[in-house]
């Protein structure tokens, strides 16, 4: 499920390193709404949780005119999109956001946050086992125990570590899958570096052919590819399913 939440800000730019501002968004909107689903999700303060959340998230910039420093010069109106597997989650979500229409985020320099519309997207069901997907935001790809070693799909390890992490993403959603059993091409793809937590990270956009079974390729639209997909990173929309 899907839905897009277009947002007015008391502000007309965000830092380079936007995404933890809306990893924030997200988080106190499930602390105010949904106490427990939120203990589910991020632990509380004593007991943190470090687990496998089954979202991802993309922001649009509509009125984007460049960086200028530090500053994301984006206007004062973006859209929200939240993707999940899970329908308790994105209506908690989205009658979270309806119930507090204003949210505030930051400590150091607060922005404002303020819902005009809602709207949950239409659902989209892949009954194939090969699909065209693009990027609606990058994608991190990094090799198991190199966690800040971002791979981009030019080079030699890419492809394994690439296939490794969309497996394991599956185990963990308790579907069965292995790494022989995806194929993966790329049509077109670009590099991009992102600032992320102050640090820069090798990130891509693009489109490829995934090949997977039907419930691997539903896991990955619904809950993005690749790692930090909770962080605001490997959202997906399909172009074309064979």
């Amino acid at each position: 499920m899907r839905l897009k939440a277009d947002l007015k800000m008391d502000t007309d730019w965000l830092v380079k390193d936007y995404r933890s501002m809306f990893m924030a968004l997200i988080k106190s909107v499930f602390m105010k709404f949904d106490p427990v689903l939120y203990a589910n999700l991020y632990g509380t303060e004593e007991h943190k949780r470090k687990v496998n959340k089954p979202f991802t998230f993309s922001v649009q910039f509509h009125q984007y005119k460049g960086i200028k420093g530090n500053k994301m010069l984006c206007g004062n109106k973006i859209s929200l999109l939240f993707s999940s597997d899970n329908e308790t989650l994105v209506t908690a979500f989205y009658n979270g956001l309806r119930v507090r229409q204003k949210i505030t985020i930051g400590e150091n320099y607060p922005i404002v946050f303020e819902l005009e519309q809602i709207q949950l997207l239409p659902f989209k069901r892949i009954n194939t086992n090969k699909v065209v997907f693009k990027t609606i935001s990058p994608i991190l790809v990094n090799d198991k125990g190199s966690n800040l070693d971002y791979l981009a799909p030019t080079k030699s390890e890419f492809l394994r570590a690439f296939k490794f992490i969309i497996a394991e993403q599956a185990r963990n959603f308790e579907i069965p899958c292995t790494e022989d059993m995806i194929e993966f091409e790329i049509n077109a793809m670009k590099k991009l570096p992102v600032s992320h937590y102050n640090q820069t990270m090798t990130s891509w956009l693009g489109e490829f052919v995934l090949q997977a079974p039907s419930q691997v390729l539903q896991l990955v639209y619904d809950t993005g590819i690749g790692v930090r997909r909770s962080q605001g990173f490997g959202m997906l929309e399909i172009v074309k399913a064979y």
